[in-house]
């Protein structure tokens, strides 16, 4: 990412060739046909993420992903690689896991008895005589994509999609540093908000509302009158804000989790990546939450929220995560308090709909990344946004 310095921004001081961003339409917020066309285009075709590599911790061991609507099963195999398949059994179409995790030596369907093995392959069929056309070999499990990245698993129900390389892009490099993959999974956390997963990831995108809403949490810990932002290839985005103080400042550097080797721009500035589309992590060098936007329908989102952390021992550490998880706790309620009003306000008809200034242009670009993603001929013209910004780093 080079070399992060974050400006300040005077009142008026925008740079000579920006322009103002066209209103984004309320009705991207409540329209159940944009939702279903999200359904169906969106979160059916790029990749997203579906939770750590360290929760399938051997062969066997499985959980399920439905976040989106597809009953989709990630299950680590003999060989210790972790496959993803349409929890479909190929008979009749009963599932063929049903605990949200486990371990297992046989995907085994709940209606017929049908098994596969942790490759996907079906390899039992009680009274297989009876099915004199069946080749197994073409009744395998049907396989999503699936790949591990940084610890964490992503998965991509498009066949034809674009490679996750080609779907990083120099995000890879940007967060090396941070080493996700051998940082640890401390805790999690999953809250109900009700408004639609855009309305909440929006919130998550700019730091303009920090000194408005955060005066006690993220204003303490960010300064948002110095800013820079980066606009990524793909929809994916970062914001770098300039660090007042580290979470763990008032303690000293032995007595606190630290991430050795991060780069040091992390330690001076606070930078919040989104990759695409509904993926937030704010870096920090003693850990930092990874947060995840799902849709529950058009007006009611799910935030899971994955808290990573180096590995530490410290009679300190009870105490350092107690004041860690009420802080955070703090903030994202800070947020849920004005989201659901906000949400109402989409809903009511009477509003057309954000108007964005700079500080929220991440905003934005990820409403350009929708509908790039989903394509325009599949939009209301009325619900579109305009493709006016384009990628700065």
């Amino acid at each position: 990412m080079g070399e992060v310095t974050p400006v300040r921004l005077e009142a008026g001081a925008l740079p000579p060739d920006w322009r103002p961003l066209p209103e984004i339409p309320a009705r991207r917020y409540t329209d159940a046909a944009f939702e279903a066309a999200e359904r169906d285009r969106l979160w059916k075709g790029t990749w997203l993420c579906a939770g750590r590599a360290s929760e399938l911790p051997e062969p066997g061991s499985y959980k399920l992903f439905e976040k989106t609507g597809q009953p989709i099963i990630l299950v680590r195999g003999k060989d210790g690689v972790v496959r993803a398949f349409y929890n479909i059994c190929r008979h009749r179409g009963a599932r063929v896991a049903r605990g949200e995790t486990g371990r297992t030596t046989l995907l085994r369907c709940q209606f017929h008895s049908w098994s596969y093995n942790l490759q996907g392959d079906l390899v039992g069929v009680p009274g297989k005589e009876g099915f004199a056309c069946l080749d197994t070999a073409e009744r395998s499990l049907m396989p999503v994509r699936c790949e591990q990245w940084a610890g964490w698993l992503f998965i991509n129900c498009d066949p034809d999609g674009q490679s996750f390389a080609e779907f990083m892009g120099s995000l890879d490099d940007q967060l090396r540093s941070t080493d996700m993959a051998s940082l640890r999974l401390v805790a999690k956390r999953t809250y109900v908000v009700e408004s639609n997963w855009k309305t909440t990831m929006d919130a998550f995108l700019e730091a303009y509302h920090l000194d408005t809403i955060h005066p006690k949490t993220a204003a303490v810990v960010n300064d948002a009158r110095y800013s820079r932002i980066a606009l990524l290839d793909g929809g994916h985005s970062w914001q770098a804000l300039r660090r007042k103080k580290l979470l763990g400042d008032e303690v000293s550097r032995e007595d606190q989790p630290d991430i050795d080797g991060i780069e040091a721009h992390f330690r001076s500035f606070g930078i919040t990546y989104n990759i695409f589309p509904n993926l937030v992590a704010p870096i920090d060098p003693v850990g930092f939450p990874v947060l995840l936007m799902w849709p529950i329908d058009a007006h009611r989102s799910e935030i899971e929220v994955y808290f990573l952390g180096p590995e530490w021992e410290s009679e300190k550490r009870e105490a350092f995560y107690d004041n860690y998880f009420r802080f955070f706790d703090q903030l994202v309620g800070e947020d849920m308090e004005n989201l659901a009003n906000m949400q109402v306000s989409l809903e009511t008809g009477v509003m057309s709909g954000p108007l964005l200034g700079y500080q929220e242009q991440r905003v934005y670009w990820l409403h350009q990344a929708i509908d790039a993603r989903i394509g325009a001929e599949r939009i209301a013209p009325e619900l579109q946004v305009a493709q006016v910004l384009a990628a700065t780093d």
